[in-house]
């Protein structure tokens, strides 16, 4: 059963896990990235929620709004968290870069995330008649809006020595 989830699985979601594992690996490191940049995962992961929302589920109103509410408490979680464990970024006016300090939480998060959406939409692919259930596309919306949610506050809190910075000039 597990090979056949597998092997029924697009290639494209193959490719994207191997991109964005290769981000949360390359986020192990200090490194300096552009404030576009730091945008980048939780694109990545909105749009990735929106379009299965979109297309997968019959109850979109009841999907989207589960979106909505995990994303709020998802943005919640992701700014917190990276207050409490005392991430500090730095913000180059000269260069225009964010310095990030290496952390193992963007590598966490990514495959908390990836995994979180992926075995959702497995037991979507397995019990098909879950699309037309209200609990379930409110659930997997919040699903979603959570993942998405995390990544915006992580950037919003990455970002705010930017936007300090933007306010001084």
């Amino acid at each position: 059963m597990i090979s056949s989830i597998i092997d029924g699985t697009p290639v494209w979601v193959w490719v994207l896990f191997v991109v964005l594992v290769s981000r949360g690996i390359k986020m192990l490191r200090t490194r300096q990235t552009t404030i576009e940049r730091q945008a980048l995962m939780p694109v990545i992961f909105s749009i990735w929620s929106l379009w299965s929302i979109a297309t997968e589920l019959s109850a979109l109103e009841f999907g989207f709004g589960g979106f909505l509410v995990g994303a709020a408490a998802g943005f919640g979680s992701g700014f917190g968290l990276y207050s409490a464990i005392g991430y500090r970024t730095s913000y180059s006016k000269a260069s225009g870069l964010l310095e990030c300090p290496g952390s193992i939480m963007p590598l966490i998060m990514i495959l908390t995330a990836f995994c979180l959406k992926y075995g959702i939409s497995v037991f979507l692919a397995l019990h098909q008649d879950s699309a037309h259930s209200n609990a379930f596309c409110f659930l997997y919306g919040a699903i979603g809006g959570v993942v998405s949610g995390m990544f915006w506050g992580r950037s919003f809190f990455l970002l705010w020595p930017w936007r300090r910075e933007l306010a001084r000039s």
